[in-house]
């Protein structure tokens, strides 16, 4: 005569599993104008709201929605860093109310090395403060496209800010700002809760 223990049971593996998991990606909702302020916002099915588009690259050197860019233009942007260079000439500039091609600025920034600049970003990084943007606590970077569905940020201090407080592909207002470059595919800057002043989708 034999015992049907919970052991036995527990090793009883020959039935299926019954448990399943869906999972629902994130599907953004075309952007609006926000009735009270102008600034464009979004939401997506499950609950994440849009903040800001970063695309440096394509703010200094944009192409057409849907086109690609000349690789001859940037293959050397790696060794030379001029997009980093141009974001930290217009992020200084905005800091100091100069024009953004104040001859001795550009002349400066010309002669940093290239650890310098990246050093120099984080530097305005930290001097950024999120709270002047109402960044959230945390928020996600998803990529994005040349779609011109959404505007770019023209503002070097805010990209610069979000950059050096990401780590992969999260971003912590509280994170620690460091050494960065502009270089970077175009991302969509995505916080959890509806867009203000609406309710959840």
């Amino acid at each position: 005569m034999s015992r049907d223990t919970g052991s036995t049971r527990l090793h009883n593996m020959s039935a299926p599993p019954r448990t399943t998991i869906t999972f629902r990606p994130a599907a953004a909702r075309p952007w609006q104008q926000n009735g009270n302020d102008g600034t464009p916002e979004g939401s997506s099915a499950n609950g994440l709201r849009w903040i800001c588009r970063v695309d440096v690259i394509n703010h200094f050197w944009p192409v057409k929605p849907g086109a690609g860019r000349d690789i001859a233009e940037s293959i050397d942007w790696p060794q030379t860093r001029v997009p980093d260079r141009r974001a930290l000439v217009q992020a200084l500039a905005l800091e100091r109310g100069t024009p953004g091609d104040y001859p001795s600025l550009v002349a400066h920034v010309r002669e940093l090395s290239a650890e310098a600049v990246s050093d120099e970003l984080r530097e305005v990084g930290r001097r950024a403060d999120p709270g002047q943007w109402g960044l959230p606590p945390i928020a996600v970077l998803i990529g994005s496209a040349h779609n011109g569905r959404r505007p770019i940020t023209t503002d070097m201090r805010l990209a610069v800010a979000i950059l050096a407080r990401t780590r992969g592909t999260i971003f912590v207002r509280a994170a620690d700002p460091i050494s960065l470059t502009v270089m970077q595919p175009p991302f969509d800057l995505w916080a959890l809760g509806p867009a203000p002043g609406r309710g959840r989708p």
